[in-house]
């Protein structure tokens, strides 16, 4: 059995920390906080995961100073992050993405920014 861990950053902060497939449940969680934490701000747990594939999903919005978005960071504004977590790949994003179109009344763009699986 593998183990992972999801950590999300506290309000105002967007940042986020997986980790996917540790052997042992105290570093999954610890992987995934220490990377939260050095992405900024205090974070929480959200979910505990055993032997799956995950998608993690950034939901983001134009820059009110920008015209138009782009990869460039300083072109839009996170404003949710999702995860699915399923067996496969696909179903793991599906997931992901499901629960990004719901936020803020479908008007965020959804995007994937990790997806990972762990081993059976």
């Amino acid at each position: 059995m593998t183990y992972g861990a999801f950590y999300i950053g506290i309000p105002p902060a967007m940042t986020y920390g997986v980790s996917v497939g540790q052997r042992d449940r105290t570093q999954a969680h610890r992987m995934a906080e220490t990377t939260c934490r050095g992405r900024g701000g205090s974070c929480s747990l959200q979910v505990e995961f055993n032997d799956s594939c995950v998608a993690v999903m950034e939901g983001v919005r134009r820059a009110p100073s920008a015209f138009f978005m782009t990869s460039d960071p300083r072109t839009y504004v996170v404003r949710a992050i999702t995860l699915g977590n399923a067996g496969n790949p696909a179903d793991a994003e599906r997931m992901a993405r499901d629960a990004c179109a719901l936020r803020e009344r479908g008007a965020l763009t959804c995007r994937i920014v990790h997806a990972e699986c762990g081993a059976r």
